[in-house]
């Protein structure tokens, strides 16, 4: 990223958090996506979602204040999936993202569903929680809000994904190492990847997050018990502990426990401003 775009870059950055500080002082500003991981073109769309529980003029306003944003500094606008639907999520919306809920049906079976690019599914819940647990799992950047609880968020969707991957690969392989958990992650039978999967995209700042999220992941799910170590780098699913009953309930300890358990990544060099997320300046604090 040149000079020219850090500055416009952090131009924009503020302004967010300006409007955050208007909108909604105690919600979670996150942006994501190319903007996040310093690959986007001045024009390209702002990946962003705020987090809270806003109402429906809330989010009426702040989805009218971010399609000015856009207008404002000319970037391209995503319509795709409807920004009420992307650009402001409840805090019980990231819990359902952290809890895994669109990869499992009614009977608690584990499933991907496939991408349907109609309306009634952009605009689902489940896509809007695909695109929670992406965003804390790829480069991200902390606009603005409380600190503590985003790196609890992104601790716990660490965990997550590292149990999604797991899940993944139980029903065709005995044993995986890092490299085929983040494969699993990235590509599915059908070569689909991408949007068309579970939208990480095969770029080196996306793997090394995720390398990353798998490696804390890994040694927490071993010291849980529901893997084992085989090897070194080689591990294998406990099925029996794998339910989702059981994940849930640990994922809600996780989430409620008094134990700030982010300071073990931070302390491990796991988890810092220059890997998994960075941190800005923020705007009146």
């Amino acid at each position: 990223m040149s000079k020219k775009d850090q500055i416009r870059f952090s131009t924009i950055m503020n302004e967010l958090a300006r409007l955050q500080q208007r909108y909604a002082p105690e919600g979670l500003c996150v942006v994501y996506g190319s903007q996040a991981d310093g690959t986007a073109q001045c024009t390209s769309d702002l990946d962003l979602v705020l987090i809270d529980d806003l109402d429906e003029l809330g989010t009426k306003h702040w989805v009218d204040a971010i399609v000015e944003l856009h207008k404002v500094y000319n970037l391209k606008l995503d319509v795709e999936v409807p920004h009420e639907n992307k650009l402001v999520v409840s805090h019980s919306d990231i819990v359902a993202a952290l809890h895994l809920e669109p990869f499992f049906n009614h009977s608690n079976e584990f499933r991907i569903p496939h991408i349907e690019h109609t309306e009634s599914f952009l605009q689902s819940r489940d896509i809007r929680l695909r695109l929670m647990l992406n965003a804390l799992t790829t480069p991200q950047v902390l606009v603005a809000g409380n600190c503590f609880l985003y790196r609890r968020y992104v601790s716990v969707a660490y965990i997550a994904v590292t149990f999604l991957a797991c899940k993944i690969l139980a029903h065709s392989l005995g044993t995986f190492d890092k490299a085929r958990l983040i494969d699993a992650l990235m590509f599915n039978d059908f070569g689909n990847a991408g949007e068309e999967f579970l939208g990480y995209k095969d770029k080196r700042t996306t793997v090394s997050i995720l390398w990353t999220a798998l490696e804390f992941g890994l040694n927490y799910w071993a010291g849980a018990g529901l893997l084992t170590r085989r090897t070194y780098s080689s591990y294998a699913l406990y099925s029996a502990r794998a339910s989702r009953t059981l994940y849930v309930r640990e994922i809600n300890e996780l989430l409620q426990s008094s134990y700030h358990f982010h300071q073990d990544l931070i302390m491990s060099g796991l988890l810092s401003p220059l890997r998994g997320f960075r941190l800005t300046p923020i705007v009146g604090g």
